[in-house]
């Protein structure tokens, strides 16, 4: 492991492309050390998803944005050299729209500032590329966490009652 390149994987709050990503994740694993720092909203959507177990089994290390300070601490791993590219797959038009504007408020957007900055390469693959985007909707739905909802706007959305 310890001749691997390390690549620092971020997951913003999109679901296009996002079983693709892991699987690319998945594909690349022995070449590379993959850790995946998550947004709040990214952690949000692999759970929709039903991705979480998955992508936490393939990675070297998970980095949650709700557990970073304000400043993103862990940006400094760039500055030592711990990563050689920075990729946002599947990166939402929210954060691909700050990244543009220079917006540094976020984990992920601190990411790739610093990595700017450290010249390191940032890979970043936004969604909405297409004029018509078709996502897959998630198969797994959480009722545990549903119990506390009065209504549920997907059953509500369902013509064909499936959920």
């Amino acid at each position: 492991m310890k001749n691997k390149k390390s690549i620092l994987w971020c997951i913003t709050g999109s679901g296009y492309l996002l079983k693709e990503t892991i699987d690319t994740i998945n594909k690349i694993r022995n070449s590379f050390l993959v850790t995946v720092a998550l947004s709040n909203a990214g952690e949000e959507v692999i759970r929709m998803y039903g991705l979480e177990s998955r992508l936490f089994s393939l990675s070297h290390e998970i980095i949650f944005e709700r557990e970073q300070g304000f400043s993103s601490p862990i940006v400094g791993r760039l500055y030592r050299g711990d990563y050689s590219k920075v990729v946002v797959a599947p990166c939402s038009a929210n954060t691909t729209a700050k990244i543009v504007y220079g917006i540094a408020d976020s984990l992920i957007t601190n990411i790739v500032a610093q990595s700017l900055k450290a010249g390191i390469d940032v890979l970043v693959l936004p969604t909405d590329i297409k004029p018509k985007v078709k996502t897959r909707v998630p198969i797994f739905i959480n009722y545990e966490k549903c119990q506390g909802c009065e209504t549920c706007s997907a059953i509500e959305a369902c013509s064909k009652n499936a959920i």
